[in-house]
């Protein structure tokens, strides 16, 4: 069903591992094709929906630090906008310090906040489905659909 489905708009990240300045990639609604060389970031980017989706902003887990731009303390940062059942929402996240998660949903052209901290981490879970860790990483059986979305090249799990 047409309505069911959620939409990824827009990712921009900041401080996200080899993206050290900020980038924002706008996604069509119809098919989406990530295309060029090795290592300019394409698995990068498509690694950051899981990992805003599906990791609490607190986690200090080793993936979590591995995102800090090599040479530099600079806190991760990543913002996604997407769509569920015709609704405009966009996820904020911060990790390692100045740790924060802030869900807004778009209202009349404006966006206003509607769960912040664990709050906001569990909310988005609700929106696209799967659950978070009790602790440590985010696992592949807590993706939901994402699990049949977001695949490790050469290596399936489901």
């Amino acid at each position: 069903e047409g309505g069911i489905k959620m939409i990824v708009k827009k990712i921009y990240l900041e401080n996200w591992a080899l993206f050290r300045d900020p980038i924002e990639v706008e996604f069509s609604e119809k098919l989406n094709i990530l295309y060029g060389p090795n290592d300019i970031g394409k698995s990068t980017l498509i690694d950051s929906l899981r990992t805003v989706f599906f990791t609490k902003h607190t986690s200090q887990s080793e993936k979590i630090r591995s995102l800090v731009p090599w040479g530099s303390d600079l806190p991760p940062r990543a913002r996604i906008t997407f769509s569920k059942r015709g609704i405009d929402y966009r996820i904020t996240k911060r990790f390692i310090s100045n740790r924060t998660s802030v869900l807004e949903r778009l209202v009349e052209k404006k966006w206003q906040r509607i769960a912040e901290g664990d709050s906001a981490d569990k909310k988005v879970i609700e929106l696209i489905g799967g659950r978070l860790p009790t602790r440590g990483e985010t696992k592949p059986e807590f993706w939901g659909i994402g699990q049949a979305l977001w695949m490790v090249q050469g290596e399936p799990f489901i």
